[in-house]
Order: C-alpha cells, then structure tokens, then sequence
C-alpha cells in the first residue's frame, strides 16, 4: 500500500475531485445520493498477480459490516444500527467492460479491491455512499 499525499479539491458543479496523479478520487452529489469513485489511469507499480486494492480508513465509533456478497458494507454505529450503506461497487474498464470487484475489511480498513488481470486502464471504481434508513416526517 501507498498513502496518497494530500491535495486541493478541484470542483465543477456537482463534482468534486481530488486528483493523485494515477489516481482521482471524485465525488458527484445526486438524486440517488453522494456517489464517490475512484479513476485509476494506470496499473500501480508491483502490484502484478494481487488483486488490485484501495484501502480507506473507517474512523470515529462507526464500524464496518461487508454484506454477503461482498459488494458493499454497513458502518454500524455503537447501538448496533446500520448508519450508513456504502455500496452498489461496480468497476469498469476502458472498454465499458464490468470488472470483477469486492470489498473487504481488514482491522479499521475498508479494502475496495478489483482483479485487474485481464483489463484495459483506465479503471473507473464507483461504490455509493448513502444514509442506511430513510424516514419520513
């Protein structure tokens, strides 16, 4: 693993980026809620034969859940209630190809991993951050 350094957000609109060189992570605020991805231009170095990984802190009293089938998690709060769903992850190539993706969780990391054998960069990795239960007033 390579810590990122930190930058400047740059935003247009709806969208905010934060742009690492080979990597940009983004975030779009929509109608179905704050979408946050990753662009990865290109292979990092000496990551060949191991499943292609970004790795995201969990923080603060808020713990992560991975689903069954481990395409998203629950960060579940002190009460033992989901408070927010991270999930929905897809991964294309730059052929449009759907890669195959799923997320992990290793001590306080969430680990967002795609096998990126047979791909053509770059990679768009595109989970959903969203509240875990909505109620109406």
């Amino acid at each position: 693993m390579r810590a990122v350094e930190a930058v400047a957000p740059q935003a247009s609109l709806n969208r905010v980026e934060y742009r690492h060189g080979a990597l940009t992570e983004w975030y779009v605020n929509g109608p179905m809620g704050l979408e946050q991805g990753f662009t990865i231009t290109a292979r990092p170095p000496g990551s060949v034969g191991e499943p292609l990984t970004l790795e995201l802190a969990v923080s603060g009293d808020l713990k992560a859940a991975v689903d069954q089938d481990c395409r998203g998690v629950s960060l579940i709060n002190r009460n033992r209630e989901a408070s927010l769903r991270y999930g929905g992850l897809t991964v294309h190539d730059a052929t449009g190809k759907k890669v195959r993706a799923w997320m992990d969780v290793h001590e306080e990391k969430l680990l967002l991993r795609t096998d990126d054998r047979r791909v053509r960069y770059p990679l768009v990795i595109d989970p959903w951050v969203q509240l875990a239960k909505l109620t109406a007033f």
